[in-house]
């Protein structure tokens, strides 16, 4: 018997952090907390990569395999991938082939924590091809489920004692400004259209997703 969708999958609230934009934004925000990771992710938003979005600037950091393989490492000693020592000012040279094998060397080690007590969708991996091909988005969102899952496995050592704040989110202040402005109508009634945009559009993209989904297990 084929499964089909719960009837009301559609009428299901959308959540800012189901989208793979969201997620993709969750997960830079969380490895901007790793200092041992900080030129992975300089080097993401460098180079031919500085105009691309926050999708784009990670798929095409961890296709390189090591980025990835760096990451697992800080789970400890003896969790270890032996990759070498890592040198990020020739990521970008690393040959299709030394790619790959990183990055199977990243899924190996990540079977064996599914192998370690751990249930098999606690740690939803991507075909080799899937990360390195950057075409199949549904790989990719399996790639961050698996890094968030992972970053939480990570020792307390490795992260920032307090999470930064991004620096284009610092607000500037301004001479003479109040401590609390007043807003008008206007504005609450700008802000308020800005926001019902913003729900219908991840509204929108939910619905697509559901969509797909339901014609997958109709056609396959």
């Amino acid at each position: 018997m084929t499964a089909t969708p719960a009837p009301n999958q559609l009428n299901k609230q959308a959540s800012s952090t189901t989208g793979i934009y969201q997620q993709s934004v969750l997960l830079r925000s969380r490895l901007a907390r790793i200092p041992d990771f900080a030129p992975f992710l300089a080097f993401s938003q460098s180079g031919p990569r500085a105009s691309l979005d926050v999708v784009s600037q990670l798929w095409q950091t961890f296709s390189f395999g090591v980025p990835l393989c760096a990451l697992y490492n800080l789970l400890g000693d003896s969790e270890i991938v032996d990759i070498g020592a890592p040198d990020i000012s020739h990521l970008q040279d690393l040959s299709m082939n030394s790619r790959k094998r990183a990055v199977a060397k990243f899924i190996m080690a990540i079977g064996t924590l599914k192998d370690d007590g751990h249930p098999d969708d606690a740690f939803p991996t991507p075909s080799i091809t899937e990360v390195v091909n950057l075409q199949d988005t549904n790989g990719f969102v399996k790639l961050v489920a698996c890094l968030l899952r992972l970053l939480d496995r990570l020792p307390e050592h490795v992260w920032l004692s307090e999470p930064e704040q991004p620096l284009e989110e610092i607000p500037r202040p301004h001479e003479n400004a109040p401590s609390k402005q007043v807003r008008t109508p206007q504005e609450v009634e700008r802000t308020n259209i800005i926001r019902e945009l913003i729900e219908t559009e991840r509204k929108y993209v939910q619905d697509l997703e559901v969509m797909l989904v339901c014609m997958l297990w109709i056609f396959v």
